[in-house]
């Protein structure tokens, strides 16, 4: 009786599957008690003496650019860059660029790019006005930047 219960034990942990009911469980296992997360670190904040705040963490974003015209959206809307100029436009006058210089990354054939230094650490304010344009293709991916509030605070 013991080795039948070990037998049975043993092809349930192992192969997955329960012999007495010919039940395969590997659906029910693969997915069972799986859960994804990611957890950012956090930096502490740095108060002078008189409580006034030195350097923090602050919400950034970067932009990316989908160029490939086989992205589209489950519902077919286009989820890449589909008017190259206008998108040009739109992001020079927004984040102090050139449009031929954004123009010319966004008919590259890439499936994504990135504007370079001026797409990168975007306050939510700049993300929030390029999102009024509703850019197909323009998306943003979150990151953290530190701030230091007071210039020159170390002493030389």
């Amino acid at each position: 009786m013991m080795l039948i219960i070990f037998m049975s034990v043993f092809f349930v942990s192992i192969a997955k599957y329960h012999v007495l009911s010919a039940t395969d469980l590997r659906p029910y296992v693969d997915n069972a008690n799986v859960s994804v997360s990611k957890i950012y670190a956090e930096r502490g904040k740095i108060y002078e003496s008189g409580g006034n705040l030195v350097a923090g963490d602050a919400d950034a974003y970067n932009i990316i650019c989908y160029l490939d015209e086989s992205r589209v959206s489950g519902n077919g809307e286009n989820r890449y860059v589909d008017n190259p100029l206008y998108v040009s436009q739109v992001l020079a006058s927004i984040l102090d660029m050139d449009e031929q210089t954004i123009f010319g990354l966004l008919t590259q054939d890439l499936y994504q790019t990135e504007l370079g230094i001026k797409g990168r650490n975007l306050p939510i304010e700049v993300v929030d006005q390029i999102r009024s344009y509703e850019l197909n293709g323009v998306e943003f991916t979150k990151s953290v930047k530190r701030n230091y509030y007071i210039e020159n605070f170390a002493p030389y």
